[in-house]
């Protein structure tokens, strides 16, 4: 006989994931929505007021915004293409060369060992 579904039937489990959007709209959601109101006013300690797009007007007419957004383009563009690319390549070496085991397994294994040990090393390298 199938049981019908009560409305209350799933509480439990709201119960668990609760937790979870508390936190998330507390200090995820709620400072992201700060900061976009916050962007179209000039805010100091002592007083705010609304300028508006103001504000993006003068970061896009500002030629250090337009290097700064290149510089963070190239940057993403290379560690992502060399992380992957030398986890990839290494996994699939080692699946070609016939190494023991579960291949596909193996090769995941692989991938992530070099984007875990290139994001280390990067941190080494940034961390001065």
């Amino acid at each position: 006989m199938r049981r019908t579904k009560r409305i209350g039937d799933d509480r439990c489990g709201y119960v668990f994931i609760a937790p979870y959007y508390i936190f998330f709209v507390m200090f995820v959601l709620f400072p992201i929505l700060v900061n976009i109101g916050l962007s179209f006013t000039d805010f100091n300690l002592k007083s705010i007021s609304f300028v508006g797009v103001e504000n993006y007007v003068t970061m896009i007419s500002d030629s250090l915004f337009w290097i700064s957004v290149k510089n963070t383009l190239i940057y993403v563009v290379f560690t992502v293409l060399f992380y992957h690319g030398t986890g990839a390549s290494a996994g699939t070496c080692a699946e070609k060369c016939g190494a023991v085991g579960d291949k596909v397994l193996q090769r995941d294994h692989i991938y992530a060992i070099c984007d875990i040990h290139g994001g280390y090393v990067h941190g080494l390298a940034v961390d001065v």
